[in-house]
């Protein structure tokens, strides 16, 4: 069955204006930038003290997913969040109802975000996604448990592609560790 995506979930835009707001407004805010989003349901880090005063409509919850909407590449799914997150500018919210499983939403417009991007270009140097392109792109459901299945073994590959990241950066440093001792030892001879 097709559903289209504003049917299935709600779609909020990152476009805050900047205001000046005191320390203690902003202090605790967490804010997710396009820069620190990253493939693979990753983020670099969160920002602090920007100055923009947060909406909720921005706010970011667990299962929530974040798109870039200028130059997207993926999607990000968010299986839990830091207390007190939002998103900044040119970032896209989708927060999926009751009506679909929020990973296979994921999953989903992962899959389809070039068709996405290509049936919304209008001659811009950097693909951009317009909520009308977005709202109206058809999803196709199949029945909850297939649903959950899918999205369920595509999270499952996101978190082994991260913990393969991990293990690849972890076993670079031991190796430099191992090379150092290996020079240091030499020296000492």
């Amino acid at each position: 069955m097709r559903h289209r995506l504003k049917d299935i979930a709600t779609i909020n835009f990152g476009i805050l204006e900047s205001a000046p707001i005191s320390e203690k407004e902003y202090k605790g805010i967490q804010w997710i930038t396009t820069a620190n989003l990253l493939p693979n349901n990753n983020i670099a880090k969160y920002e602090q003290n920007l100055s923009f005063k947060p909406c909720e409509s921005l706010s970011v919850k667990s299962n929530d997913i974040l798109i870039r909407r200028i130059a997207p590449g993926y999607v990000n799914y968010l299986q839990e969040t830091v207390p007190n997150c939002y998103v900044a500018n040119n970032l896209i919210v989708v927060r999926a109802t009751e009506l679909v499983n929020s990973k296979y939403l994921a999953y989903y417009l992962g899959q389809n975000l070039t068709k996405i991007i290509k049936k919304a270009a209008k001659g811009t140097v950097l693909p951009t996604l317009a909520r009308q392109d977005l709202a109206e792109f058809e999803i196709i459901l199949p029945d909850r448990q297939k649903q959950n299945l899918v999205g369920e073994l595509w999270f499952l590959e996101m978190e082994k592609i991260k913990l393969q990241e991990q293990l690849k950066i972890l076993e670079n440093k031991k190796l430099h560790y191992l090379l150092s001792m290996c020079i240091k030892q030499s020296e000492n001879k």
